[in-house]
């Protein structure tokens, strides 16, 4: 009996303890309930508004329903916020007349899903939720996006562009090179992409570079393998960038080995002059000939013997450039800093 009047303290105080703790979780749950209402609430009343505007339109003259609402690059958003974005279209937008036109890349999308929810998550599958119709626009070619490119900007004329190639060196014509600044200019970006695996983005910020670059240099030789060359490696990764700038060559210690290649790509068939050989040249051969001359003396230049109709030695036999402190400085010496300072529009 004793123990039993002990014991009776401790259970009513254990069962006031879960009273208590009963409460607050009823509490807590209808709090949750009514703010969940209150937000039910709030999207049925926004639907509605969202009815009465597309009716509205609908009776304007001149207005052209459906209404279509364009949402771009979402894959490149913080994954939660891609989330919450793709709820709240789905649950707010969804009344007639309303098209959400999500512009993406949905392999990306559903990393970001899966970075939410946990890697064993089906990202793809978690989409499909949101998208009644996928259509996949076709990428284009390097080619026709360097067209599209350099079609847009003002480039130097063509007895400026520094390329070193002729119709009479490409066999059964495996290098299509043209005869305009645009056909000559893509040639050389696409087998940089090619080579340097570099996507649109990538093209396209290379692009804004160059344009820069054309505009400091109006008037005078463009080297376009040189300047396109630094511009990808400038791109692909500044660090590197800044030590082949600081050292003038592309040795182990400069880090250009570490850059993604493409084997099989970036280099140039061309014909000998006799025809009876197809010499193989690669890009890195190109930039080597420029960084072998940017190194060269001012008498050592003068005194190599160089053969001005093979490519591509005949790329630096022509350039003119000013002795200081006898040292040799070829215009296209400032690339690096025109690369690297692109918005400085620098002019000398």
């Amino acid at each position: 009996m004793e123990d039993e009047k002990q014991r009776e303290p401790h259970i009513e105080g254990a069962a006031s303890e879960f009273k208590d703790v009963q409460q607050k979780l009823k509490k807590a749950i209808d709090k949750a309930l009514e703010g969940h209402n209150t937000i039910k609430r709030s999207i049925v009343e926004f639907k509605e508004k969202l009815s009465k505007l597309i009716e509205a339109l609908e009776k304007v003259s001149g207005v052209q329903l459906p209404l279509l609402i364009f949402v771009d690059e979402l894959d490149r958003c913080r994954p939660d916020y891609a989330i919450e974005l793709l709820e709240g279209i789905k649950h707010l937008f969804g009344v007639p007349g309303v098209f959400f036109i999500i512009a993406t890349n949905i392999q990306q999308l559903g990393e970001s899903v899966k970075a939410v929810y946990g890697t064993g998550f089906d990202g793809q599958r978690y989409l499909k939720r949101f998208f009644d119709l996928q259509y996949s626009l076709r990428e284009p070619s390097n080619i026709q996006f360097a067209n599209l490119l350099f079609n847009r900007m003002a480039l130097p004329e063509i007895q400026n562009i520094v390329h070193g190639l002729s119709y009479s060196h490409a066999p059964n014509g495996q290098v299509p090179i043209g005869q305009t600044p645009v056909e000559i200019l893509s040639l050389v970006l696409e087998m940089h992409a090619d080579s340097f695996a570099l996507g649109l983005r990538d093209q396209l910020q290379i692009a804004t570079i160059l344009e820069a670059a054309f505009l400091s240099l109006e008037g005078k030789p463009v080297h376009i393998f040189f300047l396109i060359f630094l511009t990808v490696i400038y791109q692909k990764n500044p660090a590197v960038f800044e030590k082949i700038a600081k050292t003038r060559n592309l040795s182990d210690e400069t880090g250009f080995k570490t850059l993604d290649r493409v084997a099989g790509f970036g280099s140039i068939a061309l014909m000998s002059d006799d025809g009876s050989t197809v010499n193989i040249t690669s890009l890195n051969q190109i930039a080597k000939i420029y960084f072998d001359d940017l190194n060269l003396s001012y008498s050592a230049r003068n005194s190599k013997q160089l053969n001005v109709r093979t490519f591509p030695q005949n790329l630096v036999y022509d350039i003119k450039g000013a002795q200081s402190g006898g040292t040799f400085t070829p215009d296209y010496s400032i690339y690096f800093h025109l690369v690297q300072h692109a918005g400085g529009f620098i002019k000398q």
